[in-house]
C-alpha cells in the first residue's frame, strides 16, 4: 500500500498484490457516515461540516462491484480474548470487490466543506483531476509511478 496526503485535502491510496491463487479480493473504506454511490467508481460521504469526494478504480482494468454496508463483528469473531462481548459500532462503510492473482487499485480521496455540490474526479488523457475550493488537482501514472500536483507543489511516489 502506497498512501500520498497533499495538504489540505487530497489524498491517494494505492494497493497492490500478488496472489498464489485467483480469489475474491474485497477492499473496504470505512466512512464515520453512510456513504452514497454514485456511480462509476464514485462515492460520496456527508456529515454536518466535511465532506468527501472519492474515486477508486482498477488499474490494471479488471472491473470492480461496489456495495455499501454496515460492519458487524459476527461470531466467532464478536468476544475479546477474555470472552466480552465487543462493541458494535455497526460503521458503515464500501465495499469494493474484484477477483484474480493480482489487484491494483487506486483510490483518490477529495475531503471538503459540506456545502452544496461535491466536485467530482474527472479522468484526463493521461490521469485524473479535480477542482476542490478553487484549486486544481491532477493525478497520473506512469511506470508505476504516481504524481500528484496542484500546479505549484508536487508529490511524486
Amino acid at each position: 500500500r502506497k498512501v500520498a496526503h497533499l495538504f489540505p485535502g487530497i489524498i491517494l491510496v494505492h494497493d497492490q498484490a500478488e496472489i498464489q491463487a485467483a480469489l475474491k479480493v474485497d477492499l473496504r473504506w470505512h466512512t464515520i457516515h453512510p456513504p452514497e454511490l454514485t456511480g462509476n467508481g464514485n462515492f460520496e460521504v456527508r456529515n454536518s461540516r466535511a465532506a468527501l469526494a472519492a474515486k477508486v478504480l482498477a488499474l490494471d482494468g479488471k472491473p470492480l462491484s461496489f456495495t455499501t454496508g454496515h460492519h458487524e463483528y459476527k461470531p466467532p469473531y464478536h468476544l475479546t480474548r477474555q470472552g466480552d462481548p465487543l462493541v458494535q459500532d455497526y460503521e458503515p462503510f464500501v465495499k469494493i470487490s474484484t477477483e484474480g492473482r493480482s489487484l491494483s487499485i487506486l483510490s483518490l480521496f477529495a475531503v471538503t466543506g459540506n456545502k452544496g455540490a461535491l466536485p467530482v474526479w474527472i479522468e484526463t488523457g493521461d490521469g485524473w483531476l479535480i477542482r476542490l475550493d478553487g484549486q486544481r488537482y491532477t493525478v497520473s501514472e506512469k511506470n508505476g509511478i504516481f504524481r500528484l500536483t496542484d500546479g505549484e507543489r508536487e508529490i511524486m511516489f
